[in-house]
C-alpha cells in the first residue's frame, strides 16, 4: 500500500546559507496487514518529539566557532521565531497549502508554547477519490527568522499570514475542508497577520491533536522517523529496527526516541466509516433520522452497504406505515374503515418482514455477514419491530394475524397437516380476503390492494394450501360409479366451505359426470319418444276391444257365480286394463318433452318417470295377451 503523505523538509530563513536543514528518514515501519477496500479514508499526523531541541539549531551561543562558520552563525544569533509547517499541494487545484504545526516565540522564553510530542492531524479522513487514488507528497518547511530589523519580521510574518489565509481559502473547497484543520489554519492566519502589524508578537498559537471519531475506525498503516538536522551531519541509527516484528502502540514508538535530536515523526493512517452507536443502538421511524442515515449511505461499500441499503428501506416503509396509522386512527374516529388503508398497512408489514427474514437467513451464509449484522443491526430491528407493533396491533391485530400466519406456513410443509389443519389456516387468513371482497362489494376499485407486493403472495400461498387439501379430502379414485363420485364431492364440498378451489375442482367434476349421464338420458328419452308403445296410433280401439272382450268373456250377469279362482283372475284382468287406461294416457305425454332443454335434474325425473310408466303398460298388455284379451299382434305388430 502506498503511504498518503511522504514528508521533504527544507530551510527557508531571511538570509540564504550554503547549507540547509533536511530531515531524512531514519527508520520507517509498513503494517503487514492488508486492509479490505472498505478503508478508503485516509488520514496523516506529524508528531514533533524533542521541540525544544529546535531553537538550538540556530543558536550561535551553543555552537562551536567552527560549526559557526558552517552555519554562517554569530555568536549572538538566535531565532526570534521558528515555524514548523507542511506545505501539501491539493490534488485537484494543485494549489500549495500550509499547515501550521509549530511556533516558537523566542522573545518571551518563559510564555513559548508548542504541542511537544503531540503535534496533531495534518490530513483526516480524506478519501481515496479524492486524492485520485495517488500518494500525496508534502514538503515540510522550517522557518526560522533570525534578523534583528522589525521590518524584516513583519515582512516574514505577513509572508506566512498570507500562505495561511489562501490555505484557509482553498481547504473550503474540499476534500480537506470536512475536518478541524481548517480552523486551526485560520487561527494561524489571523496571529501571524497581527504579528506583522504590531511588528511584536503578543500571543501564541497552538495546534491541537485531533480526535479521532468513534464513527470511523482507524488503522496505522506506516510510520517514518526523520531526524532534523543540518545536511551535513550525520543522521542517526535505524530506532524502528527491533520494531519490526513486533505489537508497539504508538506511543510507545514517540517513547523510544532518544532526547539528543529533534525528530518528525510521520503517522500514516487508513479508516473506514462505522455505525455511529446511537444508531446500532436505537431507530427512529421519523424522516429526518433517515434522510440523515441516507446521506451517509455513500460511504459504505460492498456487504455493509447492502445491509445498510435494507434498513433504510424498511425504515422507509415504517414511515409510510405511520403515516397509514395516523389516516386510519382519524376514519376511526368518525366511524370509518379505508380497506385501502388497512391493505396498505399490510403490505408495508409484509415488506419490512420479508425483508428481515430473508436476511436473517442470508447472514447465516458467512461468519462476517453474521456477525456485522448481529453486531450493528439486530438491536435496531428489535427496536423498529417494537415500533411498528403500535401501528398495526390493537383493532388491527387480525390484520397483523395475517402476514405473521403467512410467513409461518411459508416454511411449513404443508403435506403434513391434518385436513382440519389445512382448513383452520385457510380461515385464520381469510380476513385479508375479505377486505377484497367487501371493496368488490362495495363497488370500490380494488386496484391499489391486488397491485400490492403482499395480494400475490398471499393469493400462491393459498392455492398451495388449497391444493394440497383438495388432494387429501377430494380423492375419488377408489369410487367405482359416476352416482358414487358425484354424491361424495357433493358431501365434501359441505364439510370444507374454506377451500374455494375445492369446490370449484368439485364442482368441476360433478358437472362433467353429469354432462356425460345427461347425454345418455337424452337419448333414453328420444328413444322412449319413439317407442312403439307411443307411436301407436288406435289407442281407443285397442281399450274398446279389451273392455268389449272382458265382457264377452266374463258377462256381468255370470260373474255372481264365478269360482273364487276365476274372480280372482277377472280381478286381476280388471286391474291390469285400468292401469293400462290410467298410464297409457300420460306415457303418450312423452311426445310433449323437449330432452334438449332439460337440466340435469329434469332429464333424471322424466327419464324415471316414463321408464316405470312404459314398464306398467307393457306388463299390463302382456297379462291381458295371456288371457287372450287382447291379440298380441294388434300391439306388438306396431313394434320395430
Amino acid at each position: 500500500m502506498k503511504n498518503i503523505l511522504t514528508l521533504i523538509l527544507t530551510l527557508v530563513t531571511i538570509n540564504s546559507f550554503g547549507q540547509k536543514i533536511d530531515a531524512p528518514i531514519i527508520s520507517e515501519w509498513q503494517n503487514p496487514k492488508i486492509l479490505s477496500p472498505d478503508y478508503r479514508y485516509n488520514s496523516a499526523s506529524i508528531y514533533l518529539v524533542n521541540g525544544s531541541l529546535l531553537p538550538n539549531l540556530f543558536s550561535g551561543a551553543t555552537l562551536t566557532r567552527k560549526e559557526r562558520n558552517i552555519y554562517h552563525l554569530k555568536a549572538n544569533n538566535y531565532a526570534k521565531y521558528v515555524f514548523l509547517s507542511v506545505e501539501i499541494k491539493h490534488p485537484k487545484s494543485k494549489e500549495l497549502l500550509t499547515i501550521p504545526l509549530y511556533l516558537l516565540d523566542a522573545t518571551k522564553p518563559n510564555s513559548q508554547q508548542f504541542v511537544a510530542s503531540n503535534m496533531g492531524r495534518v490530513l483526516d479522513e480524506i478519501k481515496d477519490e479524492d486524492l485520485i487514488y495517488k500518494p500525496l507528497d508534502a514538503t515540510g518547511r522550517l522557518k526560522a527568522i533570525t534578523g534583528n530589523s522589525a521590518n524584516e519580521i513583519a515582512a516574514q510574518a505577513f509572508e506566512i499570514s498570507t500562505s495561511l489565509f489562501k490555505t484557509a481559502l482553498a481547504l473550503k473547497e474540499g476534500p480537506f475542508g470536512a475536518n478541524e484543520i481548517l480552523q486551526n489554519v485560520q487561527k494561524g492566519a489571523e496571529y501571524f497577520k497581527k504579528i506583522a502589524q504590531e511588528k511584536t508578537i503578543t500571543n501564541e498559537f497552538i495546534i491541537p491533536i485531533i480526535k479521532q471519531s468513534d464513527v470511523y475506525k482507524y488503522e496505522i498503516y506506516s510510520v517514518s522517523i526523520h531526524q532534523i538536522k543540518w545536511d551535513f551531519k550525520t543522521a542517526g541509527n535505524d530506532l524502528l529496527a527491533y520494531l519490526k516484528n513486533k505489537e508497539q502502540t504508538l506511543e510507545q514508538i514517540l517513547g523510544s526516541l532518544d532526547t539528543k535530536n529533534p525528530y518528525l515523526v510521520v503517522v500514516r493512517y487508513k479508516s473506514y466509516y462505522s455505525l455511529p452507536t446511537d444508531w446500532i443502538k436505537n431507530v427512529e421511524i421519523d424522516q429526518n433520522y433517515l434522510n440523515n442515515r441516507q446521506s451517509k449511505l455513500v460511504e459504505f461499500s460492498g456487504m455493509k452497504k447492502e445491509l445498510e441499503s435494507f434498513l433504510l428501506s424498511n425504515l422507509k416503509e415504517a414511515i409510510s406505515m405511520k403515516k397509514d396509522f395516523m389516516v386510519y386512527t382519524r376514519d376511526k374516529e368518525i366511524n370509518q374503515v379505508n380497506n385501502d388503508v388497512i391493505s396498505r398497512l399490510m403490505n408495508s408489514y409484509f415488506i419490512i418482514m420479508e425483508s428481515y427474514l430473508n436476511e436473517s437467513e442470508r447472514h447465516k451464509t458467512t461468519d462476517e455477514r453474521k456477525s456485522y449484522f448481529e453486531n450493528n443491526y439486530q438491536e435496531a430491528y428489535r427496536i423498529l419491530f417494537n415500533q411498528i407493533d403500535d401501528y398495526i396491533n390493537g383493532d388491527l391485530k387480525s390484520a397483523k394475524n395475517v402476514i405473521e400466519k403467512y410467513f409461518e406456513l411459508s416454511k411449513t410443509d404443508l403435506s403434513k397437516l391434518t385436513e382440519s389443519e389445512l382448513c383452520s389456516n385457510l380461515q385464520s387468513m381469510e380476513y385479508y380476503n375479505n377486505i377484497v371482497q367487501e371493496q368488490q362489494n362495495s363497488n370500490k376499485s380494488t386496484t391499489q390492494i391486488t397491485s400490492s407486493k403482499f395480494y400475490p403472495k398471499y393469493n400462491d400461498l393459498i392455492n398451495k394450501i388449497e391444493i394440497v387439501l383438495y388432494k387429501k379430502a377430494f380423492n375419488i379414485d377408489k369410487l367405482k360409479t359416476d352416482a358414487e363420485k358425484a354424491n361424495f364431492l357433493n358431501a365434501q364440498i359441505e364439510e370444507y366451505p374454506c377451500c374455494i378451489i375445492c369446490k370449484e375442482k368439485a364442482n368441476l367434476i360433478v358437472t362433467e359426470i353429469n354432462k356425460v349421464n345427461d347425454s345418455v338420458r337424452k337419448e333414453q328419452l328420444q328413444l322412449l319418444q319413439k317407442d312403439y308403445l307411443v307411436t301407436l296410433k288406435n289407442w281407443d280401439e285397442i281399450a274398446k276391444s279389451i273392455a268389449s272382450n272382458i265382457n264377452q268373456k266374463y258377462p256381468i250377469t255370470d260373474r255372481e257365480i264365478l269360482s273364487p279362482i276365476d274372480k280372482k283372475i277377472l280381478q286381476e284382468i280388471e286391474k291390469q286394463y285400468q292401469n293400462i287406461i290410467s298410464a297409457s294416457n300420460q306415457y303418450l305425454s312423452i311426445n310433449d318433452i323437449q330432452p334438449s332443454i332439460l337440466n340435469s335434474t329434469e332429464l333424471i325425473n322424466q327419464l324415471n318417470k316414463y321408464l316405470i310408466i312404459r314398464k306398467t303398460v307393457s306388463h299390463s298388455i302382456t297379462v291381458l295377451v295371456t288371457h287372450k284379451l287382447i291379440n298380441e299382434t294388434d300391439i306388438l305388430g306396431n313394434k320395430e
